[in-house]
């Protein structure tokens, strides 16, 4: 009669003994993932974040870099200046009577989509091929015209320029009118442009401005752009502008609110806040001492060579509260809450209650 209750004892202390570690667990306990991180040979780095080496571990590039810098301010592109891709006519004027360029009788010869090649330069006829990218109208008329002089010395030339593509920029993405807008005389800034498209559209979330000139991509978060942060950079023809969603995200797993891929929505992103974003610790299940922070290969910490590295924070006092507060999250990271050892301990109680309950329906009794 008492076979039943000869098992409660041993349930119950199992539930003290490591070897019941094999029971069913939402999220591994710290003692199990460090043990395998620290075993010989396993190329992990075991690092406890405090706030004396929190500075250190930060230093390495930040959660908060883009891939890409930004541009400098320069100086705005005039909307004058010719450039590869735009087209030229070109009317030459002559007094003499025996003219190279003109048919008998005619005194000036037009010349029509003359085109700007990729290294600034027109074929004119007696004249060979004529550099006048980077030039103004006029600068070019004069080359032009010094150009003919030793064949020609009585013409004159008129200069009209039709711009091509390289004297616009392309809004492509991000604003409610995206498209290509004219480089303006005095020039088009990065706000400027965002602002003719009808500004950031509103549900991109925590978004960056691109610019992609020529094999160059340049980037920065819309919100150093508007604060003045970063500089507000006069744009180049051929320029195309978009602005996107932040494309970074973390990991959270284990004893959180919620295990999912979490969007950056700051361009830096600490521990705590990243466990915030992610719903909190579960109050029944997490392990304060066994938050985990891992990050793969080459993004090691200093001195820990370029292996993989699991940072460790403890939440159960001042100093590792104010260590998750500064420690940055970078994009790729897993942010895991172990597993207390006391919920082992309520799953073998609350099998050892099952038990009691199943022979007690059975008719087990004393």
């Amino acid at each position: 009669m008492f076979r039943f209750l000869g098992f409660v004892p041993v349930l119950i202390a199992c539930a003290a003994l490591p070897a019941c570690a094999s029971l069913p667990r939402g999220a591994g306990s710290p003692a199990m993932i460090l043990e395998t991180a620290r075993a010989q040979g396993s190329g992990i780095s075991v690092i406890p974040v405090t706030r004396r080496n929190v500075a250190q571990l930060n230093g390495r590039a930040g959660g908060g870099r883009l891939a890409h810098g930004w541009l400098a301010g320069g100086a705005p592109d005039p909307a004058g200046t010719i450039r590869p891709g735009d087209r030229l006519n070109v009317a030459i004027w002559d007094t003499a009577t025996d003219t190279l360029l003109t048919e008998t009788g005619a005194k000036s010869a037009l010349l029509t989509g003359l085109e700007v090649d990729a290294g600034g330069r027109i074929a004119v006829p007696y004249a060979g091929r004529i550099g006048v990218g980077g030039d103004s109208v006029e600068r070019a008329r004069a080359t032009i015209l010094e150009s003919l002089a030793p064949s020609m010395p009585t013409a004159e030339v008129q200069l009209q320029r039709l711009p091509g593509r390289l004297t616009s920029v392309s809004l492509v993405s991000g604003v409610p009118q995206p498209g290509s807008v004219p480089l303006e005389a005095a020039g088009l800034s990065t706000l400027g442009l965002i602002s003719q498209g009808g500004g950031i559209s509103t549900g991109l979330r925590h978004p960056v401005v691109r610019v992609m000139r020529g094999d160059g991509v340049y980037e920065t978060w819309a919100e150093d752009l508007l604060a003045g942060r970063s500089a507000d950079a006069w744009l180049r023809g051929g320029d195309r502008v978009m602005v996107v969603e932040d494309e970074r995200s973390f990991t959270a797993i284990g004893a959180t609110g919620t295990e999912q891929v979490v969007p950056f929505d700051e361009s830096e992103i600490t521990a705590m806040t990243a466990l915030a974003m992610a719903g909190g610790l579960n109050e029944s299940r997490a392990d304060l001492k066994g938050i985990l922070v891992l990050r793969g290969a080459p993004a090691a910490a200093p001195g820990q060579g370029e292996g993989d590295a699991i940072y460790v924070l403890d939440l159960t006092g001042a100093d590792g509260l104010f260590a998750a507060r500064a420690f940055g999250i970078r994009p790729g990271d897993t942010v895991m809450a172990t597993e207390s050892p006391v919920v082992s301990a309520q799953t073998v109680l609350g099998l050892a209650g099952l038990l009691l309950r199943t022979g007690t329906a059975a008719g087990v009794s004393p």
